[in-house]
């Protein structure tokens, strides 16, 4: 019974449109889980609904910004017993120049109550600065003999971001393509 609750929860936090408008689509996905469910298949069941999270965040993630190319959004469900059930997504970005730049999206994984810990903490952090990307508390850090830095966001407690590239021509791309991330929509989705 319990994982039978875990499994309802698991799928109602996965939709983010209004509850008339996602009806049919939740039916149909709550039926195929009960159904997975039944059969003892219970990993299968909650990498359905991951499947379904999956296509929602990836739409999180902005467009190549002028001059530069995207590759398609990759992502993978991580294993219930082993992270907790969170999502991985992660695409790539690069220009002619041989620029690359990439972002990655880690979501309710157990790991981030110790990146936490270490996020702002200035023994921890290093050189890393403390900056705001977007309205979000973020770390930062450059090389500027490589041309190279790093970007992480924490939202609400639940997802990290990273905005890592290397080879850039100018350290504002890397703030560029973090400012371009829609936190609000990020946030909407996190509250289904």
């Amino acid at each position: 019974m319990t994982k039978i609750l875990a499994v309802t929860l698991i799928i109602i936090a996965a939709f983010s449109k209004p509850v008339a408008a996602q009806t049919d689509e939740f039916a149909g996905i709550l039926k195929k889980a009960e159904a997975l469910y039944a059969q003892g298949k219970l990993a299968e069941a909650i990498a359905h609904i991951q499947s379904k999270q999956m296509d929602q965040y990836e739409t999180l993630f902005p467009a190549p910004l002028t001059g530069w190319k995207a590759e398609k959004v990759e992502s993978q469900a991580m294993s219930a017993v082993v992270a907790g059930a969170g999502i991985s997504m992660s695409r790539s970005y690069h220009t002619e120049n041989g620029a690359d730049l990439s972002i990655t999206m880690v979501t309710d994984s157990p790991m981030m109550a110790g990146l936490l810990m270490a996020f702002g903490n200035p023994l921890v952090m290093g050189g890393n600065r403390v900056v705001t990307v977007n309205g979000e508390k973020a770390t930062y850090e450059w090389d500027d003999d490589e041309m190279s830095g790093k970007i992480q966001i924490i939202v609400d407690r639940r997802v990290l971001i990273t905005v890592e590239g290397s080879g850039l021509e100018k350290k504002d791309d890397l703030v560029a393509y973090a400012n371009a991330i829609d936190f609000a929509k990020l946030r909407t989705l996190l509250k289904q």
